[in-house]
């Protein structure tokens, strides 16, 4: 939306109102409400917005402390202490973090040029104005907030009343049941049911290995797994939507059985453990190819009968090799576009920081200017940048 646009996450008032329990709420650096409030000289209208913070999350809100050496600082570090004191509000000494080392500013700002669109020569309010925001040892942060102890203690005792938001507790999809019903007993139910149609005649041979598959996944407490799976292929079938799963899944007699698959692997011999086994104990992966004029009717089903909370894609991305780098940074560096083509189309597919060892290997490079002192800077920043991420999209199949 125009509030909001793609690249600006923002987060509206209501929101902090409705989800500020277990939250600790900082004021932020200079581009904040509060700081930019006093560095434009707004002095009472920050004060409104801090007495409006306050008033929301009380105790649990700080005014942060930045010193990343620009302009103004002092006074505004001295303004935020100031402003603490009269409302009462602690304060907490902080870094704006955008980049691990010091030395990796240059690299920061290249890409940030990238981003914008613009060359290293232009003047952009987006760009780092120094190179001193980077991850500072706790030794660097004691010098640069000597003279405001409170803050550091403040800090300290913040990061002691932080929780991993992210645990290493396995989050499986759970199947909506009725009172009383296992989802253990409702696969056995259906994939019986399946295997009725599937084999006009179940023999000893296939119901041996629909009893081994069911053990196996019962113990490893899947279920609720399949069941997922086979709704969402239940409810594309039910609405015409042509679908059918494939890869190792297809060694699966109960996603045979469950309609997931079409391939028979008893009768095929297919080893069930390709799959799935308790040896290795690993996550099913049963991948469903749906008709792809039809594909968004079932993620919206997917979404309202499980929840938008519950419910994700999968997110891709591209990282920079070879011939990206180079038109990337050498745009950006200003070199000329008929020389960045040339030497990007005389690239192989290689990762980026093996470019300077190709332009001895290959001979299209040997035979180019690439070794040329005005080269250099192009091909070290490309190193550099190998396998960062380009861009991010959504998975096709996620």
């Amino acid at each position: 939306s125009d509030l909001n646009p793609r690249g600006q996450p923002r987060c509206a008032w209501g929101d902090l109102e409705a989800y500020r329990e277990g939250l600790i709420a900082l004021s932020g650096c200079r581009r904040g409400e509060i700081p930019s409030l006093i560095l434009r000289g707004k002095s009472e209208a920050a004060k409104q917005a801090a007495r409006r913070c306050l008033d929301l999350w009380g105790k649990a809100f700080y005014l942060e402390l930045q010193d990343t050496l620009l302009p103004g600082n002092r006074f505004l570090n001295k303004t935020l202490l100031e402003l603490g004191r009269t409302l009462g509000i602690p304060v907490a000494a902080t870094h704006n973090v955008h980049h691990t080392r010091g030395r990796d500013f240059p690299v920061h700002d290249l890409l940030t040029c990238v981003r914008l669109g613009i060359s290293v020569e232009e003047v952009h309010p987006e760009r780092p104005l120094n190179d001193q925001k980077y991850l500072k040892s706790p030794a660097a942060m004691r010098t640069l907030f000597a003279s405001y102890p409170e803050a550091l203690r403040n800090t300290a005792a913040i990061a002691a009343m932080c929780v991993p938001v992210f645990t290493d507790q396995k989050r499986y999809p759970k199947f909506p049941l009725t009172e009383g019903q296992s989802p253990d007993a409702l696969l056995r139910e259906l994939v019986y049911r399946g295997a009725r149609e599937r084999y006009r005649r179940l023999t000893p041979t296939a119901r041996a290995r629909i009893e081994k598959e069911l053990n196996v996944i019962a113990q490893l407490g899947f279920a609720d797994y399949f069941l997922v799976v086979w709704d969402v292929v239940n409810h594309a079938r039910s609405k015409g939507i042509r679908c059918s799963g494939r890869g190792s899944a297809g060694a699966c007699a109960v996603a045979y059985c469950l309609y997931l698959t079409e391939v028979d692997p008893v009768a095929r011999n297919l080893v069930f453990e390709r799959f799935l086994s308790l040896e290795r104990a690993e996550k099913p992966d049963i991948d469903i190819d749906f008709d792809s004029r039809r594909r968004d009717e079932v993620s919206r089903y997917v979404y309202e009968k499980y929840g938008e909370e519950n419910v994700a894609a999968v997110a891709t991305y591209s990282t920079y090799q070879s011939r990206s780098a180079v038109r990337d940074i050498g745009k950006v560096l200003g070199h000329l576009p008929d020389e960045i083509d040339a030497l990007a189309k005389s690239l192989p597919p290689i990762a980026a920081d093996r470019i300077a060892e190709a332009l001895d290997h290959f001979p299209e490079l040997r035979r180019g200017p690439w070794k040329q002192e005005r080269y250099r800077r192009l091909l070290d920043f490309c190193a550099r940048i190998a396998g960062f991420p380009r861009f991010l999209g959504t998975h096709v199949g996620g």
